[in-house]
């Protein structure tokens, strides 16, 4: 995987599926930014680059079936977990400079931070009953 510009490659720290989205989001660990992927043969259009005018289609666009929709970060994320809607994941990411942990919301929508949070520690594995809809070894929640 690499980032919107083909430079910079990156290992992926986190991925779940969203099934009510029809997609899986991933976090990447080296790219400041998270990704929603929709496995729907029907999704909308991504938009690529400068678009003049959505409604007459007046821009660029790719297939949405299996491309990123990318939402450009502040900090990494290295685990996160969905709001119980399903359009917001919350993620905390460790900064290694300032020995600290910090969190932020991303609404998938939007496609941008919406908050950050306050963070005692990382949220590895995040229960199941976060909203999270599965456990890390892949097995449904409670």
């Amino acid at each position: 995987m690499s980032d919107k510009d083909g430079k910079t490659t990156s290992r992926v720290s986190a991925v779940y599926d969203a099934s009510p989205r029809q997609s899986f989001v991933a976090a990447l660990k080296d790219v400041k930014e998270v990704w929603e992927v929709s496995y729907n043969p029907k999704a909308d259009e991504i938009p690529a680059g400068m678009i003049h005018d959505f409604k007459y289609r007046e821009g660029a666009f790719i297939p949405g079936f299996l491309n990123p929709q990318r939402s450009q970060l502040d900090d990494y994320l290295d685990d996160f977990y969905f709001t119980q809607g399903y359009d917001e994941v919350m993620g905390a990411s460790r900064n290694d400079a300032k020995a600290v942990v910090t969190g932020q919301v991303v609404n998938l929508d939007a496609r941008k931070k919406i908050a950050d949070l306050e963070l005692p520690g990382m949220p590895h594995p995040v229960p199941a009953s976060a909203g999270h809809g599965r456990t890390r070894q892949g097995r449904d929640g409670p």
